[in-house]
């Protein structure tokens, strides 16, 4: 068994996409955006492991991620000694290995034929591979391992269970035709709420951006970008305008940039990925001083539900942040394992208040709500 190392997709995109099935997340298409996209302090290692007859058995895709303070909520603490010792490390920040990827949902980064290898096989040679990194890195996670009958094997090569990951989701009925129809479904309040929350968006126009439109307001874009990711305890990515632009090349239509506009100032925005059978709502922006009176962000959420139904998906995903208020429209939680693995013990006590941040701002965050009336 051997393995092969490259740092661009372009380099093997042919062989690469040969190898798996048709539609899959990895394909050359889905990640040559971010490449394309040239985000700061993110690299790519792609990987291809062979048996003995040079015969392709897997592929792994890895992101590597340069750690500052501009992705998280600097500092974490208030003690002085700790909060010393997290500007000194954070001078030179971490180096963390993720294998899958971090900008998708139910993303993991390894696809391989069973009949040929078998997971200890691969992280035998991911093993070499670690060991080939320079400098090596602070914490490598497996993101979205579904295969859990594996878990013991990831447990072998010194992984931990992480904390659990989940992202919401609606499924939609057949017999939702249009968004009416999903109201009709809704209990009294929520049908309610539904409604009143649709009349406080006049007078701001919504309408889908085209590529020169989104060339045209990439300053307003990234300003309401980032106004909703600098409020995330934990940004581990943070993109611009060059990856909505790199998106609506590569995807067309199936990337729908919708721009919320009041008196001709762009106030908000959602990007959403058209898959073949279900809805995304990727990433927005908001100008939260507009969203206190016209409720940007629950708009952007029926608008994505009534581009859903339109489209004929069956599913509408939402992401993993502001869980409450997804299940407010009938999202419910969809769990993922991750598993991680950290070097010394000043990245795991950086590591430990990160997760004690984000448990604070999210633990209340699931919660029983029951918004359709048979359920």
């Amino acid at each position: 068994m051997q393995y092969k190392i490259y740092n661009s997709i372009t380099e093997i995109a042919t062989c690469w996409d040969s190898f798996l099935p048709t539609g899959h997340h990895l394909k050359s298409q889905h990640l040559l955006v971010l490449e394309e996209s040239q985000i700061p302090n993110l690299s790519f290692r792609y990987l291809i492991l062979e048996n003995a007859s040079n015969e392709m058995v897997c592929v792994c895709y890895f992101q590597l991620i340069h750690f500052i303070k501009e992705h998280y909520d600097f500092p974490l603490t208030k003690n002085h000694l700790l909060n010393r010792l997290e500007e000194r490390v954070m001078k030179k920040g971490f180096q963390i290995l993720v294998c899958g990827n971090l900008l998708r949902i139910s993303s993991e980064g390894i696809f391989f034929d069973s009949e040929k290898i078998s997971p200890q096989e691969i992280f035998e040679q991911l093993e070499k591979f670690y060991g080939t990194l320079k400098p090596y890195p602070h914490a490598i996670l497996v993101k979205d391992w579904k295969l859990n009958q594996y878990e013991s094997i990831l447990k072998k090569f010194q992984f931990q269970s992480w904390q659990p990951d989940l992202t919401m989701k609606l499924k939609l009925s057949s017999e939702w035709r249009r968004i009416d129809d999903y109201v009709k479904t809704l209990r009294h309040r929520y049908a309610q709420r539904y409604r009143r929350i649709r009349s406080m968006l006049f007078p701001v126009v919504a309408r889908d951006l085209d590529e020169d439109e989104i060339s045209g307001l990439k300053s307003e874009i990234e300003f309401l970008y980032l106004n909703v990711v600098n409020r995330q305890p934990i940004r581990m990515i943070i993109v611009d305008a060059k990856y909505f632009l790199s998106m609506k090349r590569r995807y067309g239509e199936n990337f729908k940039m919708i721009g919320y506009f009041l008196d001709e100032r762009l106030v908000g925005f959602s990007s959403n990925i058209v898959h073949r059978d279900f809805w995304e709502l990727h990433y927005i922006g908001l100008d939260y001083k507009i969203n206190q009176t016209k409720s940007l962000y629950f708009n952007i959420l029926y608008d994505a539900l009534q581009n859903s139904i339109a489209n004929g998906s069956t599913e509408l995903e939402l992401g993993r942040t502001a869980r409450a208020t997804k299940q407010i429209i009938g999202a419910s939680p969809v769990y993922f394992s991750n598993y991680v693995r950290l070097k010394g013990k000043v990245t795991r006590l950086i590591v430990q208040l990160l997760s004690n941040r984000f448990n604070k701002r999210n633990s209340s965050a699931v919660m029983e709500l029951r918004p359709f009336r048979n359920s």
